[in-house]
């Protein structure tokens, strides 16, 4: 007994393999635009890189100079960023590698900033000195005892009277600061 539609199965086989083939492409040649071949790599250590990818951009004074390679966690919890610069990018080994972020909800991306050391780093080397990434809730736990102490201030009869006072000193002198103006307009005087 013959298999009807042997052509088809042919056809749909050769439609699969090129499906794949040309996943395998796309994702081989999304490789190479992150890691290009003129590159030198180096490596930074961070407490935290919350956010930062495989492909950010590596900037010094704004200017871009690679890109990000691999990123892996070491033994110690820390996460271990490889470094691509372009050829032509010297890195002084006194510079300092800071997670950054574009605006305040952008993308992240490393920050060289340039040391004063007349040594640079060689291919391989580890850029020793690093800032992590702030993250939203280290912001957040930082404000914090600052909204719980003005509680405290505010929260008390004394404190609530102390900001009265203050709000009508306020008051007092936008009022008198507004008089002076308006004398100054009419001529009345010079600051």
């Amino acid at each position: 007994m013959a298999i009807k539609g042997g052509t088809e199965i042919k056809v749909g086989i050769f439609v699969l393999i090129g499906i794949v083939a040309l996943l395998y492409l796309t994702f081989k040649l999304a490789e190479e635009a992150f890691t290009p071949k003129d590159v030198y790599k180096i490596y930074a250590v961070f407490d935290n890189i919350s956010g930062l990818t495989k492909g950010a951009k590596i900037e010094m004074a704004g200017i871009p100079i690679g890109r990000v390679g691999r990123i892996e966690l070491t033994p110690e919890g820390k996460a271990k960023v490889e470094l691509l610069i372009y050829k032509g990018y010297k890195i002084q080994d006194d510079a300092i590698a800071a997670i950054r972020t574009y605006g305040v909800l952008g993308d992240k991306f490393v920050d060289i900033k340039p040391g004063y050391s007349k040594v640079y780093l060689q291919p391989g080397s580890m850029i020793a000195h690093t800032e992590s990434a702030i993250s939203v809730d280290e912001i957040l736990a930082s404000i914090g005892p600052t909204v719980e102490g003005l509680k405290e201030l505010i929260g008390t009869k004394e404190g609530k009277e102390n900001l009265k006072i203050l709000v009508a000193n306020i008051r007092d002198a936008s009022q008198s600061f507004k008089n002076i103006a308006e004398r100054i307009e009419k001529g009345q005087g010079t600051l």
